[in-house]
């Protein structure tokens, strides 16, 4: 049955031309997801930012540890507690850095930092000079040098004269006496060599990549890796998804043509388990020659996607683009198994069809729409309408969460496909 799949494909590759694209475009789309996928998942954690260029970072260890029955657990401290004063003594040529919250006023919240500590990332001067008085500061943004600003800290609102500005984050440097007096605790001590001798409890030494567990965008980093994961598998999902239900809507319109060709086939003597397997057979002549077009694509497809993702700020921009090769295997396997699952329905009714149907059909063709699909196409739009109203009469700002717009689509897609 498969030379006659095949010599029926042959005269019917307008018809098959749109399931062929649809399949080979679902193909390629689910392999670049899996392209990035494997990306968002298998990209190393963000590099040090806040201390790349110190290669020892001394810091408070900031969680309290307690023994229990089920080991040793630990947990954060709601405030976390400087650095002995006695290591800030004993470590000479370290940078002492003390972080606190400040904010220029009418701008948006930045950190406070002494000068010295602007070695530690670095951020470059790009224009005036250092603080060296206590009403002088340099800043990275929201600011020109001259201009008389009010930062606010927790010591109040106080008037400074910007004499600096520097790349890099929004930090706010004082001169190292005004951030001692604004904020006594030390935070971190960062070094350009080992530190000798053993560190009191209660601190920790960090070295390579460990030093991005001391940057303030550590949480945010994390979030943002899980933001890209969800967003790049819900879209794999979708192409899933969508192609299942236009092989599916396609060879059932396929099937619905072609019942007098299939009763004249059983009027010959074909069962109808070779009918099914004939319809099978296309499918799957149609799905490795689309599969073999659209998995190769995947890793071409995924660049520029991750470029749009981070450009819309869905995906952070310091993932490691790669290129990875079980994205486009498992993108070919996957295009067959929906060719073959989404023709089962039409395959099943093929085999159904009567030999005593090749008489009446030459006189009428049925039509390719059946009640039953339309009441169900209906049914199911009727169901994604109702629940758009309900989701903007209910709970309006839940319409731009990422996750819960899905069963919508899906319901659109599938009353799409009779």
């Amino acid at each position: 049955m498969l030379s006659v799949a095949w010599s029926t494909l042959r005269t019917r590759l307008v018809s098959f031309l749109g399931t062929f694209l649809a399949l080979a475009l679902g193909t390629a789309l689910i392999a670049a997801m899996g392209q990035l996928l494997a990306v968002t998942v298998g990209s190393p954690d963000r590099g040090p930012q806040r201390y790349a260029a110190a290669p020892f970072v001394i810091v408070p260890d900031g969680r309290v540890h307690v023994r229990t029955w089920r080991g040793e657990q630990s947990l954060p401290l709601v405030e976390k507690a400087g650095l002995d004063a006695e290591l800030v003594a004993r470590s000479p040529g370290a940078v002492v850095d003390r972080a606190f919250p400040a904010r220029l006023a009418g701008g948006p919240d930045v950190t406070g930092r002494p000068w010295a500590a602007r070695r530690t990332a670095p951020q470059r001067l790009l224009a005036g000079r250092a603080p060296r008085s206590p009403r002088e500061i340099a800043v990275s943004t929201g600011a020109r040098v001259g201009d008389t600003v009010t930062v606010l800290t927790r010591a109040g609102a106080e008037s400074y004269t910007v004499v600096g500005v520097t790349d890099g984050p929004p930090t706010v440097f004082f001169t190292d006496r005004r951030a001692a007096a604004l904020s006594p605790r030390v935070d971190a001590l960062a070094l350009w060599s080992a530190p000798g001798g053993a560190l009191p409890p209660g601190t920790r030494l960090l070295t390579g990549q460990d030093r991005a567990l001391a940057d303030p965008s550590r949480e945010d980093d994390a979030r943002a890796r899980d933001n890209a994961v969800t967003i790049v598998g819900i879209a794999a999902g979708f192409a899933v998804f969508i192609a299942v239900f236009v092989v599916s809507s396609t060879f059932a319109f396929a099937v619905a043509q072609r019942r007098r060709e299939f009763a004249l086939l059983r009027t010959l003597g074909a069962t109808r388990r070779q009918v099914r397997l004939m319809v099978y057979g296309e499918a799957l002549l149609v799905a490795v020659a689309a599969s073999a077009l659209g998995a190769p694509a995947g890793p071409v497809l995924a660049g520029p996607i991750l470029d749009r993702l981070v450009g819309l700020g869905m995906a952070p921009s310091w993932l490691v683009p790669g290129t990875y090769t079980w994205p486009s295997v498992t993108a070919f396997c996957v295009g067959a198994v929906v060719a073959l699952a989404g023709v089962a329905v039409a395959a099943a009714r093929a085999g159904r069809v009567h030999p005593a149907e090749a008489m009446r059909e030459a006189v009428v063709e049925p039509g390719v729409m059946t009640w039953g699909r339309r009441i169900f196409g209906v049914g199911l739009l009727g169901a994604a309408l109702a629940s758009m109203v309900v989701t903007a009469v209910r709970d309006p700002l839940s319409a731009a969460n990422d996750k819960s717009f899905m069963p919508v689509v899906m319901l659109l897609v599938t009353a799409a496909g009779p």
